[in-house]
């Protein structure tokens, strides 16, 4: 399911992309003050953490996932202010629902590697538990 939503997330920000007026791209400066390029590197990031502890059943790997979805969040969370007072001054900017889907993209790494933990944990457990009796 959290799989799908990334593909879901994807596909949304990609239709934003194309939707784009053209010769009316994103102002640089407003791209710069929200850190979206930043949070795009982190969730590429984050999902291939999520790939590799997942092929590698690492719950080392996916915990590290967690401190970058802090990141996604502290960049979400202060875009808020900035692009609000861009929509005062200019005419509007679609790029708050853009951020908003990009910090949900890694809430559902972070999902997928609480569930991987989850799985991990539990098969050392139960392992321990037949080599005990």
């Amino acid at each position: 399911t959290n799989l799908e939503r990334l593909g879901d997330f994807a596909e949304s920000i990609a239709r934003f992309a194309g939707n784009l007026p053209e010769g009316e791209p994103i102002d640089p400066q407003l791209v710069k003050e929200t850190r979206v390029e930043e949070m795009l590197s982190e969730l590429l990031s984050m999902i291939s953490l999520t790939k590799e502890a997942f092929e590698k059943e690492s719950s080392e790997i996916a915990s590290r996932i967690f401190l970058k979805d802090n990141l996604i969040d502290e960049i979400n969370h202060n875009s808020t202010a900035i692009i609000a007072k861009y929509i005062e001054e200019h005419k509007g900017s679609a790029l708050a629902g853009v951020i908003r889907k990009m910090e949900r993209f890694g809430d559902h790494c972070t999902n997928i590697a609480e569930e991987l933990i989850f799985y991990l944990d539990a098969k050392v457990m139960k392992h321990m538990g037949k080599t005990e009796q």
